[in-house]
């Protein structure tokens, strides 16, 4: 064993692995051990664990004094306060018989993402949240109070306000009990806790109203938020709304054509932005006027900036400067897709600004997320070309982790260990969520596939995808019985134009599923555009360690020229595993892109 491995072993001796929090610290001390290695190759074992044990010792004594004041107490003499969780128990006006039971998971909630957020800090921050003395090292605690005060109000708000603790999530839940009065409200419907809605409602507790509801688009068992436009106009009013108070505050306006618009804060509105957040976020509110009708992406930039207010307040003795500039900066503060899942370059605006004081907007590697990080979990591309609907992303955060005793995140065959919470999308597993977003892409090439199949028994020309993306026939080799191997054609306009691949070997080891021209064995048959890459509607049956059969019959095809499989390709297996998820470019890339709170020293 080496000097790591060695320090490592002594440090350790107190901790306890099945014990989640312990698991934790022993990633800290991986982690910590390495570092100090690098920094003094001279150390021995012993000198390396006891400066661990004395750092560890340091940073339980922080975490222990924080959940006394916080969880055990509610004495915190800090203003403003975390979340009332009493408050925040009490979901709905009728929900007094489950308030005890719910207020109790949500200060173990509050317990758990403490110290997770705190030994993750120290993980991933450990070279600036250590100060070098003459002595030994000083924790920064203002800068360590600051991170766990952001991260705790970012999940905290998504998970009891934003998402209302899993209680009536959805508009269309029977945990609504609406009371709608007349067409322009109040529409109550006995949720006190929740602030943040998406622009649709269920059609049946309005229809006595719709013909007055001039604001509203009827489709079908739903309506949705639908502002009338002149067609002609430059400028259109987005089909999203703010609460009474704070309307003035932002501009929602997008240019005719655009179905997207930042929301963008008006410093000179003569709305303080303090004012303007508490009166975004506060409880209760039964009233769906009083709620802020947004997009994922927009909720979630909004709970992080509402944080960074929080923790910006609470920071004793933080001078206020450059943070009162940003806020007041005119077009800096705008809500939208700040995760730059296309390496696009900083927009310039709050989150996604090189020069940004409060934010890191960057890629990390998996191993390095934290609880409270920003991400954009990626449904496959192939869903811009099949399908018209909201389920291409979802702008989330990252409500928990688990991790080995090294501190590096576990995996499962769909993706890391881990659970995400959007709005609207209360807290799941990254395979549940890798699941459910590709059930709605499975359920579209089910309706092609039957599509396709009667045209070609009826000699009829093949349909195209919802989106006109063209249907292609091409054997790679031998053909296959009818209805015969059919693609999906992607042209290189799109591959590289618009989901910003570098090129066509990049395109396919990147979107699951998809193959391309190669340089293939006797017999083998280019397909119809060199340049476009193709995604299957049928496989063959071919035994496949990761799952992708076409991948196992083209290598085994080019390797033996004997090699055959059944004539009868089967429906293509569609799970989750053909979700992008977390990374844009596809799990072949290492990093993740998030927004998240930055170490202020």
């Amino acid at each position: 064993m080496g000097v790591v491995d060695d320090a490592f072993k002594e440090a350790t001796k107190s901790l306890d692995f099945k014990k989640a929090e312990d698991k934790v610290q022993a990633g800290y001390i991986r982690r910590r051990a390495e570092q100090l290695n690098k920094q003094k190759p001279s150390a021995d074992a012993l000198d390396l664990a006891l400066d661990i044990t004395k750092e560890r010792h340091d940073i339980s004594t922080f975490l222990g004094n924080k959940l006394l004041q916080i969880l055990i107490n509610d004495t915190d003499p800090k203003k403003p306060k975390h979340l009332d969780l009493a408050t925040m128990s009490k979901v709905t006006v009728s929900s007094d018989s489950t308030k005890a039971a719910l207020e109790k998971t949500y200060r173990t909630n509050r317990w758990d993402w403490m110290w997770h957020i705190v030994w993750r800090a120290m993980i991933v921050h450990s070279d600036v949240l250590w100060k070098p003395t003459a002595t030994f090292r000083t924790l920064q605690t203002d800068a360590l109070e600051e991170i766990l005060d952001r991260r705790l109000r970012t999940v905290e708000q998504l998970h009891c306000n934003v998402n209302s603790g899993g209680v009536a999530t959805s508009p269309m839940s029977p945990d609504r009990k609406w009371k709608v009065d007349g067409p322009g409200g109040p529409w109550k419907d006995g949720v006190l806790v929740r602030n943040f809605e998406y622009p649709f409602l269920p059609k049946d507790p309005f229809k006595d109203h719709l013909a007055k509801m001039t604001n509203w688009q009827d489709q079908g068992d739903t309506i949705f938020f639908n502002p009338p436009i002149d067609s002609t106009a430059t400028i259109k009013q987005a089909n999203i709304r703010f609460p009474k108070k704070v309307t003035k505050a932002w501009l929602v306006l997008v240019r005719a054509g655009s179905s997207f618009g930042w929301p963008t804060f008006q410093p000179n509105a003569g709305l303080k932005h303090d004012d303007v957040f508490r009166d975004m976020f506060d409880a209760p509110r039964e009233n769906f006027f009083d709620r802020n009708w947004l997009y994922c992406d927009q909720t979630g930039s909004a709970v992080n900036i509402e944080a960074l207010e929080f923790g910006m307040k609470r920071r004793p003795g933080a001078p206020h400067t450059k943070f009162e500039t940003a806020m007041t900066t005119e077009k800096y503060v705008r809500l939208g897709p700040v995760v730059r899942t296309h390496r696009e370059k900083n927009m310039g605006i709050l989150m996604s600004d090189d020069a940004d004081e409060f934010f890191e907007n960057v890629f990390i590697d998996h191993n390095d997320l934290q609880i409270g990080d920003f991400v954009c979990f990626w449904n496959n591309h192939l869903y811009d070309l099949i399908a018209i609907g909201a389920w291409r992303n979802e702008y989330s955060h990252i409500m928990a982790i688990e991790t080995d005793i090294d501190g590096r995140v576990t995996t499962t065959a769909l993706g890391p260990n881990i659970s995400l919470s959007g709005h609207g999308l209360i807290t799941s597993t990254y395979s549940a969520m890798a699941t459910d977003m590709i059930d709605h892409v499975k359920k579209i090439l089910d309706q092609l596939r039957i599509a396709l199949k009667a045209a070609v028994s009826a000699g009829a020309t093949p349909p195209t995808t919802r989106n006109g993306q063209t249907l292609v026939q091409w054997s790679p080799y031998e053909n296959f019985d009818s209805p015969g191997a059919w693609w999906i054609k992607i042209p290189k306009s799109i591959w590289e134009g618009e989901w910003i691949y570098q090129s066509l070997d990049d395109a396919v080891k990147s979107v699951p599923r998809t193959v391309a021209k190669e340089a293939g064995g006797t017999g083998y048959n280019a397909p119809p555009d060199p340049d476009a890459i193709y995604f299957p509607l049928f496989e063959p049956q071919v035994t496949s360690s990761n799952g992708d059969s076409w991948r196992a019959y083209l290598d085994k095809r080019k390797a033996d020229a004997s090699f055959r499989a059944p004539t009868k390709l089967k429906d293509l297996t569609v799970d989750g595993r053909l979700a992008q998820g977390l990374y844009y470019h596809g799990s072949t890339k290492t990093t993740i892109p998030v927004v998240r709170p930055k170490v202020r020293i």
